[in-house]
């Protein structure tokens, strides 16, 4: 008989539940939230996310709650963003993706002006 797998972390854990409470309120199964994801992360990732058992990055977390129609701060407890990451990541988190992508553009555009000045 297989042990139970414990969570890797408490801050695993709430997040993983948050996701789940969300998925769950938009009537969603794992399988459909990958669907949404268009096949980065599969209904076996998305789980071990849900349980605590694997750590979740925040560009996972950016696109889950882009997925799930909420903020970044919705499914992450907002005392750890806070702690983790600079308040330009933060709102940029809260961009919807079409904003996230205008504000990578300009970056890569600025990138891209700066080396041919120097």
């Amino acid at each position: 008989m297989a042990e139970k797998r414990e969570a890797i972390s408490a801050d695993m854990e709430e997040l993983g539940a948050n996701i789940k409470r969300y998925r769950r309120k938009k009537k969603l199964t794992l399988e459909g939230l990958a669907g949404k994801l268009g096949g980065t992360y599969n209904a076996k990732i998305l789980s071990e996310y849900e349980h605590g058992y694997r750590n979740v990055g925040s560009r996972a977390i950016i696109d889950i709650s882009n997925a799930l129609e909420v903020t970044p701060n919705e499914i992450f407890p907002a005392w750890l963003v806070e702690s983790q990451q600079d308040e330009a990541l933060t709102d940029f988190m809260l961009l919807d993706s079409g904003n996230q992508e205008a504000v990578r553009t300009l970056i890569k555009t600025l990138l891209a002006n700066q080396k041919q000045v120097a």
